[in-house]
């Protein structure tokens, strides 16, 4: 015996079977009809969907707007459900099962599709709504059905014309049709919600319009997102060189900043990347790395550099992060490429590297000593005449405080210069190291502090000059101001200076007693007027 259509048990209730055939009009009574005739309960059915959907509904649905939806949310009957052959087409379509009919009803309750049906004669009216309107946009039922809200009421004013046109547009055919539509509307709070209305549009028998169904989904969320996405996207297509590469090395995508980059006008999509030029540049070993890094699933970062189409001898640099992309089998086909371009950065890189390497030249080939310490005076770096000074190798000096090198009173004067590196950016100072054999080295240091742009301390240099040579002769020239040439006692000049500083002693006190000699010999005139001056000098010289 084939298994009979069965709608809920609710509907076996007296009173919901009075109400059904009130309203269905049905003649016949369940005694009459039989209560598991299937035409029985394609009557019922009807008023069932109808009363679970409204508080009016004899005024939210019709019959052919509702049962069109019906019919699009399931699955349709199988012989097996009931033997239906005998019942018309309308009443076919009607026949649900009580699943069907209770997921439809939560659809329409608790789901993000609301369901609306318009009178495009009047302002588009809403004649129809499901009950989750309350639920996704804050309005409530009886808004709509006693003509409080219409479709113009409800879309964004700046979008209205454009859906009107679209509208238009869609059923300029004059037929059944279906169409997207995506517009603003307000919530009943005040936001404005982006939304993807899927309208539907049936004509009636003369020729004009005899319902609009639209189902109305929320996707503000995703509208976000996706402007957001394309923020970000149209962002990176500015900034940098986007291209996705085959697992073949074939280019199928690259967008237009790449030939402003890289001077190339041809059109590269569908060709290797080897037409990009980068071989010319890169060992094998550094593509071999990046391809098996990538078909590995791994993210590969590093420079890659290529040649410029329009400029002979030209290059461009790019900072490029690959990123494997997956397809819907999980294999890794394609490689999306960012590409940022770093060719100043680069020329930048490789001008200051040639810079420093004159410099260490320089630094190396001086005479002068060389020296950068930090802001505790520890020594960072020292030439090669620095380390012939003090006797130590490089590695004896990297690291290790300058003070380590001086002695009590020069470590006294560094303590005072390095107290002035707060408030002044050159100093000009004499200093005496103590070389690794213990002897002392007079120097003359010239030091700068280097400041960020905020004026905070870098490091401090200084070029050291071996003064030794200069001592040694100004002690010379001390001496001989101060020494008689012909006996090498101290002269008139010295006796002076030291008799005022015995005097200036003696009257603060610091000597007990101060004495006097003279000393005169008598007839030296004679010596040098009878045996000449050589022979008073040898005189004076012995005496």
């Amino acid at each position: 015996m084939k298994r009979k259509a069965e709608f809920p048990n609710d509907l076996s209730r007296p009173d919901f079977w009075s109400v059904a055939r009130r309203l269905a009009d049905v003649s016949k009574t369940p005694r009459e009809y039989g209560r598991d005739d299937p035409r029985w309960q394609a009557e019922v059915g009807i008023r069932y969907f109808l009363r679970k959907y409204s508080l009016k509904a004899e005024k939210v649905l019709d019959f052919d707007s509702a049962f069109s939806h019906i019919e699009r949310s399931s699955d349709g009957f199988s012989n097996g459900d009931a033997d239906v052959g005998f019942l018309t087409k309308f009443e076919r379509r009607v026949l649900l099962s009580g699943k069907t009919a209770e997921m439809i009803s939560d659809v329409f309750e608790n789901g993000p599709l609301t369901y609306f049906v318009w009178d495009s004669r009047d302002r588009f009216r809403a004649t129809g709504v499901s009950p989750n309107v309350s639920r996704n946009f804050g309005f409530s039922v009886e808004e709509f059905l006693y003509g409080k809200k219409s479709f113009s009421d409800l879309i964004f004013p700046e979008d209205l014309a454009r859906v009107k046109r679209e509208f238009q547009e869609n059923t300029a055919s004059g037929k059944n049709t279906e169409f997207d539509l995506r517009y603003r509307m307000y919530h009943a709070d005040g936001r404005i919600l982006f939304v993807h209305d899927h309208t539907s549009v049936t004509y009636g028998s003369d020729g004009n319009i005899a319902s609009v169904r639209g189902y109305v989904t929320d996707v503000t969320e995703h509208e976000n997102a996706n402007r957001m996405l394309n923020d970000y996207v149209n962002a990176l297509d500015k900034s940098a060189i986007v291209q996705i590469i085959d697992r073949d090395g074939i280019v199928r995508y690259v967008n237009d900043l790449y030939r402003e980059v890289s001077g190339d006008t041809r059109d590269i999509v569908g060709k290797s990347i080897r037409i990009m030029g980068g071989r010319r540049y890169h060992s094998k070993e550094f593509w071999k790395d990046l391809w098996e890094t990538v078909l590995a699933g791994k993210v590969w970062k590093g420079v890659i550099k290529n040649p410029r189409s329009d400029q002979r001898e030209a290059a461009y640099y790019n900072y490029t992060t690959i990123t494997p992309l997956q397809n819907e089998k999980g294999e890794y086909d394609r490689f999306l490429a960012i590409k940022f371009d770093v060719t100043r950065l680069k020329e930048t890189e490789n001008a200051l590297r040639q810079t420093s390497s004159r410099l260490e030249k320089i630094l190396d080939s001086t005479s002068q000593g060389f020296w950068s310490i930090d802001a505790s005076l520890s020594i960072r770096e020292v030439n090669g005449s620095f380390c012939e000074m003090l006797g130590y190798s490089e590695s004896e000096l990297i690291g290790r405080n300058i003070r380590e090198f001086l002695n009590e009173e020069n470590r006294a004067i560094l303590e005072r210069q390095a107290h002035a590196i707060k408030h002044t950016d050159h100093r000009l100072y004499d200093l005496s190291f103590t070389r690794k054999d213990g002897t002392l080295l007079p120097v003359m240091i010239r030091a700068t502090t280097l400041r960020t742009p905020d004026r905070n301390f870098l490091e401090a240099i200084a070029f050291v000059t071996d003064v030794t040579d200069i001592k040694e002769f100004q002690e010379r020239l001390y001496l001989s101001s101060i020494t008689d040439e012909l006996t090498n006692l101290p002269n008139r000049r010295y006796f002076d200076s030291e008799l005022l500083r015995r005097f200036d002693d003696a009257q603060i006190g610091n000597v007990e007693g101060l004495s006097l000699a003279l000393l005169d010999i008598d007839h030296f005139k004679r010596v040098n007027d009878g045996l000449g001056h050589d022979a008073g000098d040898q005189v004076l010289r012995h005496l």
